[in-house]
Formats: C-alpha cells, sequence, structure tokens
C-alpha cells in the first residue's frame, strides 16, 4: 500500500482510511503563537530546526453503501504566497482501490486552501464527478464576499476563485446546517471558532464512537491545552471554547485530525 495510505481504523461498521495528501513544515511560532520551544512537552514534537511537521489529511468513510471523501488537501499545484507542495491524494486513493466516480459525498470542514485544493482542476473539471460537494452554509457564507478577491487577501481568493467557486457553477454544492445528517452512522456538527462555520463529523456506530475534528486542533497536545491557539483561528475565544468541548467530552471517542501525526488520531479516555 501506499505509504501515504494509513491503515483504515475500524468504528463500528464505519471504516475510516486516513490519506496523507502531504506534508507542512513551519516553525513552532508560526502555528502556535508564543509558543516557546523550549517547552518540554513542545520540545518533544519538533524537528532539529524546532519546526512542526504537520501532514495534510484527508480521510475515506465507507459507511454502508455510502462512501464519503472528507477536505480534499491541497491540491496538483502551488497557490501563489503559499508554500504549499503538490499533494498525491489520487495516488492515495488509487491505492486503497477508489476512483474519483466512486465518490459519493465530499465533506469540507471549512475551507481553508489546505482542505479544498483536489475539488476540481487547474481548468474547473470536478475531480470527483459524482460527488455532492457538502458544506455548512455559514462556511460558505464567510468566503462568499468579494473582499476576500481583492486587496492584500487577493491570494486566498484565488483559491477560492480557483477550487470552490467551481463547486456552485458545476451544480454538485450542497449548503447545510451546520448539524446534518450524512449517512446513517455519520452526522456533521459544528466546531467552530478556527473558522466561523467550521464543521467536523460525528461517527456512532454500533456502540462506538469517533470524531473527525478537522483544524478545531492542530496536534494531539492541545488535547492537554486548549487554550493554545493556532495563528489562523479567526475567533480565539469560540476556538478554545470549542476545543475545551472536544476535550471535556464524558465519553471515550476516537478524534481523527486533519492535521495530526501519523496515523492522525488520538484515543481519548473519560475520566471515570
Amino acid at each position: 500500500m501506499d505509504r501515504n495510505v494509513l491503515r483504515g481504523e475500524q468504528v463500528g461498521a464505519v471504516e475510516v482510511i486516513s490519506i496523507v495528501d502531504c506534508a507542512l513544515d513551519f516553525p513552532v511560532g508560526d502555528v502556535w503563537p508564543g509558543a516557546d520551544p523550549a517547552d518540554p512537552d513542545i520540545a518533544d514534537v519538533l524537528d532539529t530546526h524546532q519546526h512542526l511537521q504537520l501532514p495534510v489529511t484527508c480521510f475515506v468513510l465507507r459507511d454502508q453503501d455510502t462512501l464519503t471523501l472528507v477536505d480534499t488537501g491541497v491540491g496538483p499545484s502551488p497557490y501563489s504566497g503559499f508554500s504549499f507542495p503538490p499533494g498525491s491524494l489520487p495516488a492515495g486513493l488509487e491505492a486503497i482501490g477508489v476512483r474519483p466516480g466512486d465518490i459519493d459525498m465530499v465533506v469540507l470542514t471549512h475551507l481553508h486552501p489546505d482542505h479544498v485544493g483536489w475539488n476540481c482542476d487547474d481548468r474547473g473539471c470536478i475531480t470527483f464527478p459524482n460527488a455532492r460537494y457538502v458544506i455548512a452554509r455559514t462556511e460558505w457564507e464567510y468566503w462568499s464576499p468579494v473582499a476576500w478577491r481583492t486587496g492584500a487577501l487577493r491570494q486566498v481568493g484565488e483559491v477560492l476563485e480557483r477550487r470552490v467557486v467551481p463547486l456552485e457553477r458545476s451544480g454538485q454544492l450542497q449548503l447545510v446546517a451546520a448539524h446534518h445528517q450524512l449517512s446513517p452512522s455519520t452526522q456533521l456538527i459544528p466546531l467552530p471558532g478556527h473558522t466561523p462555520g467550521h464543521t467536523g463529523i460525528s461517527i456512532c456506530s454500533r456502540g462506538q464512537q469517533a470524531l473527525l475534528i478537522g483544524d478545531a486542533m492542530h496536534h494531539p497536545l492541545q488535547c492537554g491545552r486548549p487554550d493554545r491557539n493556532h495563528r489562523f483561528d479567526a475567533d480565539i475565544p469560540t476556538a478554545t471554547r470549542t476545543r475545551r468541548s472536544i476535550v471535556g467530552q464524558s465519553v471515550d471517542s476516537l478524534l481523527f485530525g486533519s492535521h495530526f501525526p501519523s496515523p492522525a488520531r488520538h484515543e481519548q479516555r473519560s475520566a471515570t
């Protein structure tokens, strides 16, 4: 199997397969402003340059007859202003026997550039031709104003125009409430703060539970420090409350994070 495809994880009847599109490299202060590289907890996860390696992970969910892809990585080519390497999601899907036309639904947790890149190619052709692209309406409305396409924000606007707007033209875009049933065992849930309409996916099947948290956290270290905010959290108080809510769950569950180190999951245990 391709080295960027992690083994599937069973959550009841739902299989969760993690595919790394690429890896990003940041000085730790660019991820968590004010973080001290000498802090023992942080130092243990840094490389020799005091950088934090963050994989960009997409998830395939097999749930009965539904095949869902969660987020689409950085995409095939770099954007101006972003130091992203080319992604390899299609190769990862091929390695698990999934063709683009097999995907029934694409769920975008939020619309940051490293989560929307394989929505379509550089010509605007949709990558997953048979899929509904599900986005929380609040998230869509946040990124819709023309202000994102002008001035200092035009680099973000370029990504939106190239990778997100074509979904509307193709008729495959489905805007939903932040609470939305996706399949018999999966539900879209609001996890706001990183962006206003940021969402996650709750899985509940055969008595087992898991939560795909997108960018609500960028590393399992934040389970112990939910007050540690990412540089690009749009609403810091809300993002902090969301993280505290996640770690305060009273039941055992698995957390799958888009940028968690391999194997992209963290096992959370209740205090009881």
